[in-house]
């Protein structure tokens, strides 16, 4: 449930609450403000849904008390500390904000497929760090011998051919390039704006829009194309890139398209982090976002670093926005 681990997260040193509540929007709970001991029915209810127009997460209700508090109101009325108040309480205006309407932008210009043919296929040197072929292959991978680049496809949600990127092999600057004027000659008045797409959304938007696998899996978010192989290769095949640190309003579109369920996997440098930071605090409402954990060891590395036991194990051990927030000061 969206929420949900959050919420209980902020409340489970002041409020105990009862186990198999799965599937609910309000927790049940005993009220900790009652005098003469234990309720034989809990009157106790904190909501847990994605935020409305009228309710946030956090909100709650005691009918016996017939009194209600905001998250914020129920730390004081707990009386937790005005530090961690403070901290929660910038957490929950960030994370839960008023949005204004965006207007959302979807325009291509399609490239011809046959461009893809004047390039190689396979590049050794991903295969050399471990990169398996079929994922190569899938994936379209490429290696433009002129230009010294290995070559990444880019296609919209839809599977057109929409954009290619080159990885220097050689350390030329940028290290990462869209071809723009070398596409001249072939399509008129070419560009590109990357914030439209999502790499590797092709391999499953379809599958994910029209099964039943929009409430049950999870997508994963990496920066680039080879963090995002990498973390496929490790055994999640709904990964995609946002080409970059930001993510827009149209990729979190597609994101809410096809999942309620995200694990950002940043790089975890000063740029990745603070990138992390942003995304999470202006992430899409009824989004359930967590965050890859890193372990302290990893200060620096990026998804493809790690092992694939290590990719894993980050995955799995995802933690919400707010506990990142709390244990990220020690890795910076």
């Amino acid at each position: 449930m969206e929420y949900k681990d959050e919420i209980v997260s902020i409340l489970q040193d002041y409020i105990t609450f009862p186990e198999r509540q799965s599937g609910l929007t309000d927790l049940a709970a005993n009220c900790p403000f009652h005098k003469g001991g234990k309720e034989s029915k809990p009157s106790f209810y904190v909501y847990v849904g994605p935020p409305t127009k009228n309710k946030l997460p956090g909100a709650s209700f005691c009918h016996t008390c017939s009194e209600g508090w905001s998250l914020v109101g129920l730390l004081k009325k707990l009386a937790v500390p005005n530090s961690l108040i403070d901290t929660i309480q910038t957490h929950v205006k960030e994370t839960y904000p008023e949005r204004k309407e965006v207007k959302l932008e979807f325009g291509w210009t399609q490239l011809p497929e046959v461009i893809l043919g004047v390039f190689s296929y396979l590049p050794k040197g991903l295969i050399d760090t471990g990169f398996d072929i079929e994922i190569l292959k899938k994936y379209e991978i490429g290696f433009d011998r002129k230009r010294k680049r290995i070559i990444f496809p880019i296609r919209n949600h839809l599977g057109e051919l929409v954009a290619v990127s080159g990885r220097t092999v050689r350390n030329d600057w940028p290290r990462y390039k869209i071809y723009i004027e070398e596409f001249e000659e072939v399509v008129n008045e070419y560009s590109f704006d990357k914030k439209s797409v999502l790499w590797g959304l092709d391999k499953f938007y379809n599958s994910c829009m029209y099964n039943d696998m929009y409430v049950d899996t999870p997508v994963v978010v990496c920066e680039g194309f080879k963090a995002a192989l990498w973390v496929i290769q490790a055994g999640y095949p709904y990964t995609v890139a946002i080409l970059g640190s930001y993510l827009s309003r149209e990729q979190e579109a597609l994101l809410s398209r096809i999942t309620n369920r995200v694990v950002l996997f940043l790089d975890n440098d000063v740029p990745g982090r603070k990138a992390t930071e942003k995304i999470t605090k202006n992430c899409l409402r009824g989004l359930d976002m967590r965050v890859a954990h890193y372990t302290e060891q990893h200060l620096g590395e990026s998804p493809d670093d790690l092992t694939k036991e290590q990719v894993r194990a980050a995955i799995k051990t995802a933690i919400t926005p707010l506990n990142w927030r709390k244990s990220k000061l020690c890795q910076m």
